[in-house]
């Protein structure tokens, strides 16, 4: 397993591998300074604020961003002339890409975007870049072998998954420890590990960060804490009589400042008389917790699942009579598997029928389009599309009634 890592760089020369460094992290090989130039020449930053690869994608195809959408870059594409109607580009020679780099004129003396940086840096480091892009194409994505695709999963998942055989077009899917993304590790993908800088394909079971929009490369199966704070605030006014209906939002987090302004928005139209947010409950009768806090026992306390600490519970592990908790609608009556165990089988399935749709000849951005293409998959009947990556929305609120455990399912 150790040597796996190395297997894409092995295909790459001494040159390639420095043009490698420069493409994906703007660092120069042999330790030189390279910058960006930007804003038509008004700003210079370092190459490593933005290089190449953070707009033109590892693989050199482009991804859409802001708008914008950069050309291709692999070597297939720049040696051919182009003609789409209203401008013919002559095919690139070295030399000419090499002009284009620098001084951001194309291979028909055009003049590139704006948005292109013009980039400042030393001969050898150039013709390194060089020799990178002409290999730029031809390279697997990382994780990618002849005979396995390797997936990074977050520590807790591995017990699961490393029972699990799976095999797609003579690969074998392999499932290792990873502790963050980082493409030297040589993984294809990644289950429960989240970086939104980064174009991996990443599959988590919720969402648990203050941003409740996942990245172009992100995948949720189910309901996250903002999601589930919705649909506590949708439902639960009607658990106190109309005068007490009042309602604060505490987080200590500044980055769930706007998520709280939502939701506070959504409460003053489904029933409560008064909303704030904050670090401080007030007087309110009711309290939604955004983050791990100790559980208060004089009033109404909303809480997401994930964040629910043990105060939250009897000494029967069931919810307090002042608590109403919300999960992700899976994570209830699940049978004897726990919602961890099932969401790491669910993702590993997900993604073997991604790389089947993906077909043999696997990008990153194809397989991102394969699980946008998936509709009512598995027993939790998850969709995703373009637009929406999050497979399952559906919330389950469980609070103790006059009766025992109650629950309620909450659509988006």
């Amino acid at each position: 397993m150790i040597l796996l890592p190395l297997l894409v760089a092995a295909t790459l020369s001494a040159p390639e591998d420095r043009g490698r460094e420069i493409y994906l992290h703007g660092k120069s090989g042999r330790g030189a300074e390279i910058t960006a130039v930007v804003s038509e020449g008004s700003t210079e930053v370092p190459a490593a604020v933005m290089p190449c690869g953070s707009c033109h994608g590892a693989n050199g195809r482009g991804k859409s961003e802001g708008g914008v959408t950069p050309a291709r870059i692999d070597w297939e594409t720049l040696r051919r002339d182009t003609d789409d109607g209203d401008r013919h580009r002559p095919r690139y020679t070295e030399a000419l890409l090499r002009r284009a780099i620098t001084m951001g004129i194309d291979s028909g003396a055009k003049k590139l975007q704006s948005v292109m940086p013009r980039y400042r840096m030393r001969r050898d480091d150039i013709d390194d870049l060089v020799a990178y892009l002409k290999k730029l194409g031809s390279i697997q994505p990382p994780g990618i072998h002849d005979d396995v695709v390797r997936i990074g999963v977050a520590a807790r998942d591995m017990p699961t998954l490393q029972k699990l055989t799976l095999r797609v077009y003579d690969r074998r899917i392999v499932f290792e420890p990873a502790e963050r993304i980082d493409d030297e590790k040589d993984f294809f993908a990644y289950i429960d590990v989240l970086d939104p800088a980064s174009d991996a394909p990443q599959i988590v079971a919720t969402q648990s960060s203050p941003t409740p929009n996942l990245s172009a490369s992100q995948f949720a199966l189910f309901a996250g804490v903002a999601q589930q704070a919705s649909a506590l605030v949708r439902m639960a006014a009607t658990r106190l009589p109309p005068e007490q209906r009042t309602l604060a939002i505490a987080y200590r987090d500044a980055a769930w400042r706007d998520t709280a302004e939502e939701l506070r928005t959504l409460a003053l139209a489904n029933g409560w008389k008064s909303a704030t947010t904050g670090q401080s409950a007030g007087d309110a009768h009711a309290l939604l917790l955004l983050e791990p806090a100790a559980a208060p026992t004089d009033r109404l306390l909303l809480l997401p699942a994930a964040i629910a600490g043990s105060s939250a519970f009897d000494e029967r592990g069931q919810p307090r009579a002042n608590v109403v908790l919300a999960f992700p609608a899976d994570a209830v009556d699940g049978g004897t598997a726990t919602f961890a165990e099932r969401s790491a089988g669910l993702a590993a399935s997900l993604i073997a029928e991604a790389l089947t749709r993906s077909g043999r000849e696997l990008t990153r951005e194809s397989f991102i389009a394969a699980i946008e293409s998936i509709h009512d998959f598995g027993a939790s009947v998850l969709s995703f599309s373009r637009a929406h990556h999050m497979g399952a929305n559906d919330v389950t609120l469980v609070w103790r009634g006059e009766n025992g455990i109650e629950t309620r399912r909450v659509a988006p």
